[in-house]
């Protein structure tokens, strides 16, 4: 039960799940979950790319690496999260600037005309006719 509501589930979509081909046996492992849940798979492939790839790691891992994020503190930088999630729950809005884009096009189409301003224009046209044909 979840907030008074069931949420149906199975054990076997989450991560810890194990069950042997041809036996009834069936196990769930909650400490790999919890692994996954706290980014502990994350934090794997973080070390092993370091080791191995270190340039491809700056590279993947660049924004994590200029908030100071390592694979160790990943764990401890979820906890904070939920925490916070936790205390405050609800969403707050973020109003963020897209700056705009240093490349300008050279041709830009025009903005759709709406009905009115597009009689006025027919209009306009008809007036400037008759007054050519008048002289």
């Amino acid at each position: 039960m979840d907030g008074g509501l069931k949420v149906p589930h199975r054990k076997n979509q989450f991560p810890g799940f194990t069950k042997k081909d041809g036996d009834v046996e069936e196990r769930y492992n909650p400490d790999r979950c919890r692994e996954y849940i706290f980014g502990g798979h994350v934090g794997q492939y973080m070390s092993r790319l370091e080791e191995e790839e270190p340039e491809k790691y700056k590279a993947h891992f660049k924004r994590f690496l200029m908030a100071g994020i390592t694979a160790d503190s990943l764990e401890e930088m979820y906890a904070e999260v939920h925490q916070k999630i936790r205390a405050s729950p609800d969403r707050v809005a973020v109003n963020k600037k897209i700056p705009e884009p240093e490349v300008r096009h050279k041709y830009k189409n025009k903005a759709k005309q709406t009905l009115a301003q597009r009689k006025d224009h027919v209009l306009n046209k008809i007036l400037s006719l008759k007054k050519k044909s008048a002289q």
